[in-house]
């Protein structure tokens, strides 16, 4: 998986996009890098595993890009990013913004769009309008997401055989015992990445004030933790239990999610932590 990083938008605007050689059939296909882009007008904050302006990461053979938009949230302006991971035969796009021309242009330049991932009931907001773009792309989620979005199309589940068969790098495994997300999450194998949605959450120097404040309060700030409204409306049980547990065993080298910057310093540690409140033990 072939990875860039750059810089765009106003001051503590980021965002990600994850480019990688490998064709969805798992043949050989050799590294693949983006054209860097002109400076934009995307919202969001800072990058999201390479750190502010760093060009390329410390590993080139997987260097990792970004792009985001930002989003208001119970009064708070917070980062959300979305990723994208190329192939020689299809691209993917994880919890896409609404899609300007610059976002537009970006994933034409990687490759066609095959899939728009829409990983759980919440992070449903730019797909609709993503797919009007790319017409060939299936938009892949949750029922869930139909609910609080009569008007997106689903073509198939997360978990369809055809949508995993096709995207063969990607573990989905999904995050029982929390119906109030009914997020799914990737476990993407060539890089140790666990690439969710909402799953934790953190706030640090660069974020929005409001969301710094926010994350002061309730004990999010420089924390990694799962969203104050997650924590409030799961209760323990043994289904997260299991779920989290069978994330945190694998051999992950960072956490990838739409509300913090990566996560890389112990990822199964700090994600067990986060959850600790579904033991019922």
């Amino acid at each position: 998986m072939d990875l860039v990083s750059e810089e765009t938008g106003p001051p503590n605007a980021h965002s990600w996009l994850a480019c990688s050689g490998v064709p969805i059939d798992g043949s050989s296909a050799g590294p693949y890098r983006p054209r860097r882009e002109s400076r934009g007008s995307t919202h969001g904050h800072r990058g999201v595993l390479n750190g502010h302006k760093r060009a390329v990461s410390r590993r080139p053979e997987h260097d990792l890009g970004e792009r985001a938009a930002g989003v208001v949230w119970r009064g708070s302006s917070a980062r959300a990013e979305y990723g994208a991971a190329t192939r020689r035969r299809g691209l993917l796009v994880h919890s896409p913004p609404e899609p300007t021309e610059e976002f537009c242009a970006a994933l034409r330049a990687l490759g066609e769009l095959r899939w728009i991932v829409v990983p759980n009931c919440f992070h449903h907001l730019g797909a609709r309008a993503t797919t009007a773009r790319f017409a060939k792309a299936l938009v892949v989620g949750p029922p869930s997401a139909i609910a609080r979005n009569p008007q997106l199309q689903l073509h198939m589940g997360l978990r369809d055989d055809a949508f995993l068969g096709a995207v063969k790098e990607l573990d989905a495994i999904p995050l029982d015992g929390c119906p109030f997300l009914d997020e799914t999450v990737f476990f993407h194998r060539p890089t140790g990445s666990l690439i969710g949605a909402d799953v934790v959450i953190s706030a640090c120097a660069r974020d929005h004030w409001s969301w710094r404040w926010a994350a002061r309060l309730t004990g999010r700030y420089d924390k990694v933790r799962t969203p104050p409204d997650v924590r409030a409306k799961t209760t323990p049980n043994d289904a997260a239990a299991r779920a989290i547990d069978r994330m945190a065993a694998l051999p992950l080298t960072r956490l990838l999610v739409a509300h913090s910057d990566a996560i890389e310093d112990r990822p199964s540690e700090k994600l067990l932590d986060a959850w600790r409140f579904v033991r019922t033990g």
